[in-house]
Order: structure tokens, then sequence, then C-alpha cells
């Protein structure tokens, strides 16, 4: 096995250990969202779970694009820099 080959794998357990990752980031984000989404048409919960809720939607909202983008920037430079 050659240092090149070593170090191609050693990259392509990063890149799927990070796939998973954000993967999973994704899911909790999309929870957070569904979360406040519940708490805000709730209709019997008080004012302040309300607002509450709408927080959390504008957090999980903030964070699904964020990663989302980060997700794209990374998947850019991955595919420059390793494409064969």
């Amino acid at each position: 096995m050659q240092a090149g080959d070593a170090f191609s794998g050693f990259i392509d357990n990063v890149i799927d250990l990070l796939n998973n990752s954000i993967s999973i980031l994704f899911v909790l984000a999309t929870i957070v969202f569904i979360w406040g989404l519940i708490r805000y048409l709730n209709p019997e919960d008080s004012t302040e779970k309300i607002s509450e809720g709408r927080t959390y939607i504008v957090y999980g909202i903030i964070t699904l694009f964020f990663m989302y983008t980060v997700w794209a920037i990374a998947i850019m430079i991955s595919e420059s820099i390793f494409s064969n």
C-alpha cells in the first residue's frame, strides 16, 4: 500500500464520518423546527410558549440554511480537489 492510497483512504473515512454527522444534524435541526411549529400552532398554550415556538422556528430555519450552505460549499471543494 502506497502513502497516497493510505491518505486517500483516510480522507474517504473522514468524509464518510462528516456525511453521517451532517445527516444527524439535519435531522436534529428539522426536529427543532417541527417542535417550534407545534408550540406555535397549539392554541392552548400561553403567549410565552407561542413566542418560544416562534424562536425555535427561526433557529431551525437559520440552522438548516447554514448547514445546507456549508454542506454545498464542502461538496464543491471536495469535487474540485478530489475529482478524477
